[in-house]
């Protein structure tokens, strides 16, 4: 893997699994993606259950709701020029940056990809790859939650993977003990480099 062995909370695990609980996105939405979790289980209607017992759930209600907060409309021209951290966030000014047969390029082909088998795609591979927690993404989504309040962001379809990986690696930092490294983090999503996601990071606190 990319870090070293220690302990870590419950890990996504394979993406086979997490793409299984991921499958319906419908249903998930129904389910809280923050605070207590309660469902019917062998307490009965409404007994609270451990959170080891709704990480597909959680998972699945968490992915659904970032591919929700997408926006593909025509309005990024504006967004761009009247907010700065827009432009910072802005994916393709890091591609045209990378030379051909690099890496990033793969990922170019995506870029306007937003579909939810997509956008399932992508969170499952980094969060597997990464062995990022399941709270560890709830956690990146507050943090993605508050900075598009304070900064006015757009959570666009050409912004969104490096907003998603900034506030990742961050909510890692806040979770465990030994984080990802920021070169580490660039091997999994190599459009960035390591002074550019840094500047990213920066910015983003």
């Amino acid at each position: 893997g990319l870090r070293p062995a220690r302990p870590r909370g419950t890990s996504v695990g394979r993406v086979g699994d997490a793409a299984h609980a991921s499958a319906d996105f419908g249903a998930a939405s129904s389910r809280h993606v923050c605070g207590v979790v309660v469902q019917s289980g062998a307490g009965g209607p409404g007994a609270p259950q451990c959170f080891s017992a709704v990480q597909q759930p959680l998972l699945a209600a968490t992915i659904h709701y970032l591919h929700q907060l997408i926006e593909v409309s025509s309005g990024l021209e504006r967004s761009l020029e009247r907010s700065e951290m827009t432009r910072l966030f802005y994916e393709p000014r890091y591609h045209e940056s990378k030379p051909i047969g690099h890496r990033a390029r793969a990922l170019a082909d995506s870029i306007n990809d937003c579909s939810p088998l997509a956008v399932c795609g992508f969170l499952l591979e980094i969060l597997h790859q990464g062995i990022f927690s399941v709270a560890e993404l709830i956690i990146s989504v507050m943090y993605l939650l508050e900075f598009g309040r304070r900064s006015e962001v757009t959570f666009h379809a050409l912004t969104w993977r490096p907003l998603v990986v900034t506030s990742l690696l961050l909510a890692d930092k806040m979770w465990e003990d030994k984080p990802m490294r920021l070169t580490d983090m660039t091997k999994l999503f190599p459009v960035l480099n390591s002074a550019e996601l840094k500047r990213l990071e920066s910015d983003f606190v």
